[in-house]
């Protein structure tokens, strides 16, 4: 699977957020008993221009294509172009709100689970799950955290990753000797996977690992997709490795 999403995203300062977690819209009491009626006004004024889309695949073909260009970047730019930096879209079958804009992204990024809480697409949290590390937030993501940086911190785990690394490194290399072309960034996932084997499975190289990396790539193929489950769709294969 190429990984255009995340460095689509990670270009321009895309953070996406599900747009019913992104304003917390107030109810404004009236003296004439007119609080439906404010409720609206309020959350038509609040919610950013854009576009959702069709109904149920929303932008998401546009989305995709746009990856699979020679310029990935062109969904954003042309929707930045109409709606500005901060624009509502429907990817993989949800509403969402697309920030490009620097500010607004740093006072998401230090909201520390305050106001904004993290969202992720359905395929996402169908295939990941709704209890995993993802999905926790606030205090109790903190502490996770804490504790998962003491781990990969300790002293002994450094030593025993870096061993790890240079093995695979070395080996990765002298392999590239019998290569008439070396495709340096399906080679590069091929090693960083094999290390996160070895380091979480103790998993070295032979048939064991070449399954697990073939089932895994199968497994990722449906983490960006139309949260459909029927037999034949993308997440149901994903699904069922």
């Amino acid at each position: 699977m190429d990984y255009w999403v995340a460095g689509f995203l990670v270009l321009t300062a895309g953070i996406i957020l599900r747009s019913r977690l992104w304003f917390r819209l107030r109810k404004w009491k009236t003296r004439d008993g007119e609080e439906e009626e404010q409720e609206k006004e309020t959350k038509k004024a609040m919610i950013p221009k854009g576009s959702l889309g069709w109904p149920v695949i929303g932008e998401t073909l546009a989305f995709i294509a746009c990856g699979y260009s020679s310029r990935p970047v062109t969904f954003m730019d042309k929707r930045k172009s109409l709606y500005g930096n901060v624009f509502k879209t429907n990817i993989i079958g949800t509403p969402i709100i697309i920030s490009t804009d620097a500010e607004v992204n740093k006072v998401v990024l230090q909201n520390h689970g305050n106001t904004f809480v993290p969202a992720y697409p359905k395929s996402i949290t169908e295939l990941l799950g709704e209890n995993s590390i993802l999905s926790i937030n606030g205090p109790h993501q903190k502490r996770l955290h804490t504790l998962i940086g003491a781990f990969f911190r300790s002293p002994h785990l450094k030593e025993r990753i870096t061993r790890d690394i240079e093995a695979s490194v070395g080996l990765t290399l002298a392999s590239w000797s019998h290569l008439p072309v070396v495709h340096v960034q399906d080679e590069t996932k091929k090693m960083t996977f094999e290390i996160l084997v070895k380091l979480l499975m103790s998993i070295s190289r032979g048939e064991d690992l070449d399954i697990l990396k073939l089932e895994f790539e199968e497994f990722i193929k449906g983490l960006i997709c139309i949260p459909i489950k029927f037999p034949g769709t993308r997440l149901y294969k994903s699904l069922k490795v």
